[in-house]
């Protein structure tokens, strides 16, 4: 099936439950992008928005459909160093079967929920991580991570105890916790144009690094 509005929209990831149902998490220009009633975010943000769709085991109906986004760009990576880095980014499915999200925003307003590790962007690109419910209605979770430069995330997943664990592309002063392997930036500066690789590890409602 065709799943789009009438401007640029992008594919990033995609996973099915044991239902056979599809969940995409992607990124979308389109004011337009279908999304369904009660949605978390019917509407779109500005620029580039993430958008995250679970769709029937046949592909004939939106189970859940959704925008996330503020007014600046979101789901599209400003660290792209190789082919297909603007597209990158996951959703995977927790043990719950509840999709988990990791990707980046550029917006000084993106939605985090209540007790965030981080509630607001720390500057220029942050990762971010989320979680939903399977109709895409209600972030049971959503917080920033980054430091005053360019930061992203890249994949995502799930321990048996609830933990969670991002990797990504980080700038200088992203931010380590105490006895961390490497806890100082060792690439060049520049921004867009450099990061070291991060691991990160948040509890199961993304409130403690």
């Amino acid at each position: 099936t065709f799943i789009g509005g009438a401007s640029s929209d992008y594919p990033h990831s995609m996973i099915s439950n044991s239902a056979l149902e599809l969940y995409v998490y992607g990124s979308s220009s389109s004011d337009n992008f279908p999304t369904t009633t009660g949605s978390f975010q019917p509407t779109h943000g500005g620029d580039s928005d993430i958008i995250i769709s679970h769709l029937a085991a046949d592909g004939s109906a939106l189970i859940g459909s959704t925008y996330v986004g503020g007014s600046a760009s979101d789901g599209r990576n400003a660290n792209s160093f190789n082919y297909g880095d603007t597209y990158r980014g996951e959703i995977v499915l927790d043990y719950d079967e509840l999709p988990l999200i990791v990707s980046c925003s550029s917006s000084s307003n993106f939605p985090t929920t209540a007790g965030a590790y981080q509630s607001t962007n720390a500057g220029s690109q942050d990762a971010v991580v989320m979680r939903f419910n399977p109709e895409l209605t209600t972030q049971q979770f959503s917080t920033l991570i980054g430091g005053p430069e360019s930061d992203t995330g890249y994949g995502i997943r799930n321990a048996t105890d609830g933990s969670i664990y991002i990797c990504g592309g980080a700038a200088d002063d992203f931010p380590t916790t105490a006895g961390a392997y490497q806890d100082t930036y060792l690439g060049p500066s520049g921004g867009f144009e450099f990061s070291d690789g991060f691991v990160a590890k948040f509890n199961a409602t993304g409130s403690s690094l």
